[in-house]
């Protein structure tokens, strides 16, 4: 298996560890998101642990409007969250 599919695969895998603690296993509730990016985004987002800052995040991806964010809602997170950090310069 190549690196790219192994990453993508723990990706996924850490969203649906996160995601079934509260029995939904295809979406994150606000707490779920929160003790996610603390525990497995601490070093790059730091500065996003009050609730303040938890609730815009949820607003700005939570596309549908369901107050969680799904797999495709998520991502989102991580690209952005990896794009800040390591900008891609042409």
């Amino acid at each position: 298996m190549s690196k790219l599919v192994t990453a993508m695969k723990e990706v996924h895998e850490v969203f649906k560890e996160y995601a079934s603690k509260d029995g939904n296993p295809n979406a994150l509730s606000k707490k779920e998101m929160k003790e996610l990016m603390q525990k497995e985004l601490g070093e790059y987002v730091k500065e996003q642990k009050d609730a303040t800052s938890m609730n815009k995040i949820l607003k700005e991806l939570d596309e549908d409007g369901d107050k969680r964010l799904s797999l495709d809602e998520f991502l989102i997170l991580v690209s952005s969250v990896l794009m800040a950090r390591n900008p891609i310069s042409c």
